[in-house]
């Protein structure tokens, strides 16, 4: 099995938290790649190739990042068949839970078939660029978890 885990950061949050997704990935022996959303092309992707997306995002406003919204706006309803799904979104003060639904109803809109498994983790500081505190141990376990079941 194969994954592609893709993420927007600015903290570098959002990074570790799909950082340890892919921890979750690896005890399943699940082969991946993952790349900052800045350095890659929608359409140079060929989807098929995997069986798993992961897509990680801070909330802005109370919704995902702009850069991760267009990315998936790009998705096309073959991009998504027989994908399990992976969502993470990091928020410091409120709207992660927002954010992270409104992740799965761009994706649901482009494929209504596909499965998601979805966490919001509390990390970083609100309204500001400072790193802020990092994600509890708790939240680290449960995005290993996810990354485990991803790859069941």
């Amino acid at each position: 099995m194969r994954a592609i885990l893709i993420y927007y950061t600015i903290t570098n949050h959002t990074k570790q938290a799909v950082e340890n997704i892919s921890k979750g990935l690896e005890k399943r022996e699940v082969e991946f790649e993952i790349f900052n959303v800045r350095e890659i092309k929608h359409n140079n992707i060929d989807f098929s190739q995997y069986e798993i997306l992961v897509i990680g995002s801070p909330t802005h406003m109370w919704g995902p990042a702009r850069k991760i919204s267009d990315f998936i706006k790009n998705f096309t309803p073959d991009d998504l068949n027989n994908k399990r799904i992976g969502l993470v979104t990091c928020y410091a003060g409120v709207g992660g839970n927002r954010a992270i639904d409104i992740m799965e109803k761009m994706l649901k809109e482009k494929n209504s078939n596909i499965r998601v498994d979805k966490i919001a983790i509390l990390a970083g500081a609100p309204g500001s660029l400072w790193t802020g505190p990092k994600a509890s141990q708790k939240d680290v376990q449960k995005c290993i978890e996810i990354g485990e079941r991803l790859g069941e």
